[in-house]
């Protein structure tokens, strides 16, 4: 099956060029950081929040390093003229990417909060915001030659994902903004270590899988040429 394959492909690209080893350091950078913090709400807060920015963001960072590498390299020329579908080329970098997202959420969690972790909620919240920032990633990088041309590229659509999430304060109108996607997700992974009620799930995980449809197809049409993607 061309899909395996592509992941296959996809892991030993992903590891030969140091993705893991350097994530592996992140994480247990940030498995320091958490055993400094005292227990109690601060710590699930602030564990919430580590999860969710960094594992969950992985794909929009790691995605650029990816495509600007794979550029350079000539696979994406190369790929023009295998059987591999824009589909599968897509589903393999969010399959393997969203992989090593949730190995990080999971073992930054369980070695930081032994109990008191509503896990599939945790889990979805998870894979469900990788693919979002991966494609949104993937978006940003289309255009772009260089890796350092991704780097200044992606710092003003990094301020449109990270800026919406302080309506977690709950200032006034501030439910306006939990229809964009990584507002439910932040919600939703907040939720996963103090609580969350089943209508909130719901409703959050309607509104990220909405947004990952709408993107989806964006990057579809992008990779097939609708956008300078090469």
């Amino acid at each position: 099956m061309r899909l395996i394959g592509a992941i296959k492909s996809d892991l030993r690209f992903q590891y030969k060029h140091g993705f893991y080893a350097v994530y592996t350091f992140i994480t247990v950078l940030y498995i320091i950081i958490m055993h400094k913090i005292p227990g109690g709400l601060i710590k699930d807060y602030a564990g919430a929040l580590i999860v969710f920015s960094d594992p969950a963001m992985l794909g929009f960072f790691f995605i650029g390093g990816i495509i600007m590498l794979e550029k350079q390299q000539g696979v994406i020329d190369y790929l023009a003229v295998t059987p591999l579908s824009p589909e599968e080329y897509i589903t393999a970098k969010l399959a393997t990417l969203g992989f090593l997202s949730i190995c990080a959420a999971v073992v930054i969690t369980l070695t930081t909060h032994a109990a008191g972790v509503n896990w599939l909620i945790l889990l979805l919240a998870i894979a469900s915001v990788s693919v979002f920032f991966t494609l949104y990633g993937f978006l940003v990088a289309a255009g772009c030659r260089t890796i350092n041309q991704y780097f200044l590229r992606m710092i003003p659509f990094l301020l449109l994902i990270i800026l919406p999430c302080f309506a977690v304060l709950e200032f006034p109108y501030s439910w306006v903004f939990n229809v964009l996607p990584n507002v439910a997700g932040v919600k939703l992974t907040i939720g996963a270590f103090i609580g969350i009620s089943w209508q909130e799930t719901l409703f959050y995980i309607i509104v990220i899988s909405v947004w990952n449809w709408a993107i989806y197809r964006v990057a579809l049409w992008v990779h097939r040429g609708g956008g300078d993607h090469r």
